[in-house]
């Protein structure tokens, strides 16, 4: 029933208090709705900070009181390592988008008429190296000829022995081509490397 404390300026109605020993600080006395003084018991814990330091690392907020003032956050040794030259191109970790390329290879071989000829790679999207020499016939006078492209492309410049130069380009789901100039005018079974991005 409600209790009315006298006082100057008329009572107070308890029965609108509802917090319980729960709700009150530990060592805090309160009041009830029956007008009995309790003892708080809600922990205070005060300022809490945690770093997050492994991927699946959780952390546990304690019941009971905090200050506002705590911080969980992603170490600062961890952050460090979240930069886009570590990420894989297209990948987004935590909002960083990725530019390290995911090399791969591919070796083979493959006949070479007087101009062009397909090297069978179809799962590069871009071409960071292209390597080629001659396996047979033996002696012939183009026999190595290599092209870099820094950054990677779909397309550049392959370039042999002076007398010798080409192109490559991404002939998308078909493999890489590999056209030559007028120089390069001799067939032969050529071994080749790509060096690629998947």
């Amino acid at each position: 029933m409600p209790i009315f404390i006298q006082g100057g300026g008329g009572g107070v109605n308890l029965s609108v208090v509802t917090a319980d020993v729960g709700d009150a600080l530990s060592g805090k006395i309160f009041v009830n709705a029956e007008g009995r003084p309790k003892t708080g018991t809600m922990a205070n814990n005060g300022t809490v900070s945690t770093d997050i330091i492994t991927k699946a690392q959780e952390v546990t907020i304690a019941q009971g009181y905090h200050s506002g003032d705590g911080i969980i956050k992603i170490a600062s040794a961890e952050q460090a390592k979240i930069i886009e030259t570590n990420i894989l191109g297209n990948m987004s970790i935590l909002g960083v988008l990725g530019t390290a390329y995911n090399w791969i290879f591919a070796t083979g071989s493959l006949t070479l008429d007087r101009y062009y000829a397909t090297i069978p790679v179809t799962n590069m999207s871009a071409i960071g190296m292209v390597l080629m020499y001659c396996a047979s016939p033996a002696g012939l006078g183009v026999n190595v000829q290599l092209g870099i492209a820094v950054p990677p492309t779909t397309s550049g410049i392959l370039y042999g022995n002076s007398n010798s130069n080409g192109a490559w380009e991404n002939t998308s789901g078909v493999g890489i081509g590999v056209s030559v100039g007028g120089d390069w005018r001799f067939n032969g079974t050529y071994t080749y490397y790509v060096l690629g991005v998947a």
